[in-house]
């Protein structure tokens, strides 16, 4: 019985410690997408008050311009800069604009119903 309760605690243990680094993946994710973006977060627009759903509909889950994101940097693109403006060019939400442009115009590139 006592190795089941350490087991368990054990498991714990693990299971927050995941929590908190993939956390702090996603925090820096969007820490570099503010730095290159960031004459284009102005005030009263759906990018700005955007915050973690630029890139995920719910904790957890992905849009679809994070999950354009998430291809680039699996090709070995540094989050820092290259992969995001690879995806530039894209439309990830499929609503006409390419991401670039819908930053540029204070939309969210991940959400077809957020349009310049």
């Amino acid at each position: 019985m006592k190795e089941h309760h350490m087991l368990c605690g054990l498991v714990a243990v693990c299971l927050l410690f995941a929590a908190a680094v993939v956390s702090e993946a996603h925090y820096r994710d969007l820490s570099h997408f503010e730095k290159l973006y960031d004459e284009f977060l102005v005030s009263g627009t759906d990018l700005h008050s955007a915050s973690c759903q630029i890139c995920h509909v719910n904790v957890g889950q992905l849009n679809l311009y994070g999950s354009a994101l998430r291809r680039a940097k699996k090709a070995g693109m540094e989050p820092e800069k290259e992969a995001y403006l690879t995806i530039e060019d894209e439309d990830s939400d499929y609503d006409g604009t390419s991401n670039g442009d819908e930053i540029r115009l204070g939309t969210k590139p991940g959400d077809a119903n957020s349009r310049p």
